[in-house]
């Protein structure tokens, strides 16, 4: 009796060593011989899947026995599928295990994470409202800035115009001043040239002597200076004015 075998390794099937599996496409090959392909990433040998890679999700076992046993090799093989069993199983449940670890510290650290984000979402909130704060403070501080700037540039204007009216003033108050001084100096000339002549009355009604013969010389000496000043008042009175 002809034994199927594998397609790819031409050897026959065997329950424990070899056993028969089924692509999705429908050839069966042996177990070996898909681990192989999958680890080289080719497609099904038959080129019947159009070069697409062949992976593990495309791999059934085959549900029926195609291969011919004897009594012998059953128990062999009941055995050898009941510890293939209690392999996967214990690597499922290892895996089980991995996960569940694995799902626990990635629960703790999003709760962390969160936790964290939360209180960033608090502070920036506090940030952004107290750089909001600022921001109105100094707009308020700008326009009272600004007002004072306005305000002072006004009152430099006022100063201006002020110190304008003052030299006027000055220049007013000094030609004023001047205007007095030369009435002044008139009136005293005048006083002094009406002195004068008094004095001359008086002195010639007086009987000549040593006495009255020394003043009038002495007066006479004096009188000059006197008319000297008077007559250079006016030259004075125009160098001051102008």
């Amino acid at each position: 009796m002809v034994k199927p075998a594998c397609f790819v390794c031409t050897n026959d099937f065997d329950p424990v060593q070899r056993q028969p599996v089924r692509i999705t496409c429908g050839h069966c090959v042996c177990a070996v011989c898909v681990g192989e392909i999958i680890s080289r990433r080719d497609a099904c040998p038959f080129r019947c899947r159009s070069g697409v890679r062949l992976r593990y999700r495309d791999v059934r076992v085959v549900d029926i026995s195609v291969v011919e046993t004897t009594e012998d090799n059953d128990i062999p093989a009941v055995l050898d599928l009941n510890r293939s069993l209690v392999a996967y199983r214990r690597m499922l449940r290892e895996v089980a295990e991995r996960n569940t670890m694995r799902i626990a510290q990635l629960d703790s650290r999003i709760a962390v994470q969160q936790d964290t984000l939360s209180r960033f979402f608090l502070r920036v909130r506090a940030s952004v409202h107290e750089q909001k704060a600022m921001l109105y403070s100094l707009h308020s501080s700008e326009n009272r800035l600004r007002a004072e700037v306005e305000h002072e540039s006004f009152l430099l204007g006022e100063l201006a115009s002020l110190q304008t009216k003052l030299r006027q003033l000055k220049k007013d108050s000094t030609l004023n001043s001047t205007l007095n001084l030369d009435l002044l100096s008139d009136v005293a000339c005048a006083a002094r040239d009406q002195v004068d002549q008094g004095g001359k009355r008086e002195d010639q009604p007086a009987p000549p002597n040593d006495e009255q013969e020394d003043s009038p010389v002495t007066h006479g000496q004096k009188r000059p200076r006197d008319e000297e000043e008077c007559e250079s008042a006016p030259s004075a009175r125009r160098a001051r004015r102008a």
